[in-house]
């Protein structure tokens, strides 16, 4: 500031001189704040993004009903499976109850 008030009265070499002073400083300030500042945070937003792209077998869950038990449930139910990888629809499963039974090394989204 004393610098750019006072630029009328100083000689032309004084004025080019503290303004590179000045640059410099600058310049080692904004070198120093980036050495300084931490790590962005790492996160798996990437991760997410290629799991998505990725196609999956999915297979649509229908409400299953055995014939030898008699069944008072009226949400959904998913019984018996194996290594498979399920996607309940939110309109299958708005306010319904979901029963899951019997299921191995199955992922249900």
């Amino acid at each position: 500031k004393y610098v750019s008030d006072s630029i009328m009265y100083l000689p032309a070499y004084d004025t080019k001189n503290s303004q590179r002073t000045i640059n410099d400083l600058n310049q080692k300030f904004q070198d120093l704040q980036t050495s300084v500042m931490p790590k962005k945070k790492f996160g798996f937003k990437g991760l997410k993004q290629k799991k998505a792209a990725e196609p999956k077998s999915v297979t649509a869950a229908e409400p299953v009903k055995e014939s030898s038990e008699i069944n008072l449930e009226t949400g959904v139910s998913v019984r018996n499976k194996v290594n498979e990888t399920i996607e309940l629809a939110s309109t299958e499963v708005n306010s319904a109850d979901v029963n899951l039974v019997n299921l191995e090394n199955c992922r249900v989204y």
